[in-house]
Parts: structure tokens; C-alpha cells; sequence
């Protein structure tokens, strides 16, 4: 712990906080370790295939596919991170993206209506191309650190206690798919239109926001 403290230049306000978060760090890790060796006595058929994966490529304005490996005329350069995927005895990917907390995270019905477009957007660009290989997403789900749980996202296996998230068959899934990417290539045209209008889904979140005092929404300088 105190190497990876060093490695990382964690620096701290007062060194006496430090043994405290040392325990809080050290009880985490183990509780994470507990978590992961029940997750692979449970299905030890599956195995983690990438840690932070990067993605890279071009996101479509227009077009069929949203994501694509070489620019065309309404692509724009698109590069992310996966935290981790896991990948079944047939070659098939769970994307899953970790979170300290399950604050402002809700399940796959809502995705649309809150703008959680990470998960399902990088679903997309793995079954596009877009990571080391392609292979079709079964499912994705957030990975809460704080109690070790995957319980928001989707999952289109057919076993009943594999990641227990919200489950839906493959014509769900493309349904969310088109949802997400219709909704993505009307904010890129709407980019290149020029129109940056603040326009939060939910007010409530510029209170926690950490950009609230720079943004431009008329009502957070009333």
C-alpha cells in the first residue's frame, strides 16, 4: 500500500488522515479479492480478456453504423477507455465499467432518459471494431466498488444469476442500440451545427456539479 501510494504521488491535506484511508484502501482490496474469487468459483468458464482497454476510431454524425474504423465524411475522432471486459467460453464480451459509488447510476431503461450513454456506447464500439477484436456484447453493468455489486446494466445471458442486472433478449438490446445511437448522431450534428446550449436533463445535478461555476446555464447565475 505505501508503494502504490508512492507510485501514485497520492497526496493528502494532512498525514495523519493516512492510516485511516490506508485501512479504508486495504479493507476494500480484500473485500474486492473476496468478491472476485466467488465471481470465478461461480462460472469459472468465464475469464477477464482486457483491463482498460483503449478504443479507437470515428463516431458517425450520420449513416448506419455509428462507429467506424476509417474516417468518412460525418465521422469524428472517438477514443475511450474500458475499464474491463470479461469474456465467455464462446468469445463473447462483458463490458464492465467501475464506479466508487452507484451515485448518478441507474439501470438500462433509464439510460436514455438520464444520458448515460458510456456503457452502451462502448458496447457499440467493441461489436464494431473498435477494441483489439470484435465479438458481440452480452452484457454491460456497472462494477459498484464501494459494496461489490453489478446490478446495473443489461444482460442478454440466458442464466438467471449471471450478473444480476436487468435482462432482456438480443432485440432489446438493438433496440437500445438504435435508441443510443440515434440520440448520439443528433448531439454530434447538433456540434457541428454550433449549438452548445446548456440545456441539463435535471437541475438538481448542478448542485454537486464540478464545473457549475464556469457553465454557462442562464438559472446557476440568477
Amino acid at each position: 500500500m505505501e508503494k502504490a501510494k508512492k507510485e501514485i504521488d497520492l497526496g493528502m491535506g494532512d498525514d495523519k488522515l493516512w492510516p485511516s484511508m490506508r485501512e479504508f484502501y486495504i479493507h476494500l482490496a480484500r473485500t474486492f479479492m473476496s468478491f472476485e474469487r466467488q465471481w470465478r468459483q461461480d462460472y469459472p468458464k468465464t475469464q477477464t480478456d482486457s483491463l482498460e482497454l483503449p478504443i479507437k476510431g470515428y463516431i458517425q454524425g450520420e449513416g448506419e453504423l455509428l462507429f467506424t474504423k476509417e474516417p468518412h465524411k460525418s465521422g469524428h475522432s472517438y477514443r475511450g477507455v474500458v475499464d474491463r471486459i470479461d469474456r465467455d467460453p464462446e468469445g463473447r464480451f462483458y463490458v464492465l465499467d467501475y464506479k466508487s459509488s452507484d451515485h448518478g447510476t441507474t439501470q438500462y431503461k433509464s439510460w436514455l432518459e438520464k444520458g448515460e450513454l458510456q456503457l452502451s456506447l462502448y458496447a457499440m464500439a467493441l461489436e464494431q471494431g473498435l477494441g483489439k477484436s470484435s465479438a458481440e456484447v452480452l452484457g454491460a453493468a456497472y462494477f459498484i466498488v464501494k459494496d461489490q455489486n453489478r446490478k446495473k446494466g443489461f444482460n442478454t445471458n440466458k442464466d438467471p444469476d449471471f450478473m444480476n442486472v436487468g435482462k432482456l433478449d438480443s432485440e432489446d438490446k438493438k433496440e437500445i442500440y438504435q435508441d443510443m445511437k440515434e440520440v448520439t448522431q443528433q448531439l454530434i450534428q447538433s456540434i457541428d451545427q454550433g449549438h452548445f446550449s446548456p440545456k441539463p436533463k435535471d437541475e438538481k445535478i448542478c448542485t454537486d456539479c464540478q464545473w457549475k461555476t464556469l457553465c454557462r446555464y442562464p438559472q446557476l447565475s440568477q
